[in-house]
């Protein structure tokens, strides 16, 4: 049997109340998204890219 999910659309003022925690915290049309800070491992092969493209 299948029971229906009722989705909570958060308010502008919700997402001003988050922790400031590190994650990117987005609110598109009622939902909200949630992205992780990025990794350690993330940030160096950003810089070393960013090295080669601009020298």
């Amino acid at each position: 049997m299948h029971m229906a999910t009722q989705l909570t659309r958060w308010t502008l003022a919700e997402l001003h109340r988050l922790p400031d925690d590190g994650n990117k915290y987005e609110l598109v049309r009622g939902d909200l998204f949630v992205t992780p800070p990025p990794t350690d491992a993330h940030e160096t092969i950003l810089a070393r890219l960013t090295r080669i493209l601009d020298p």
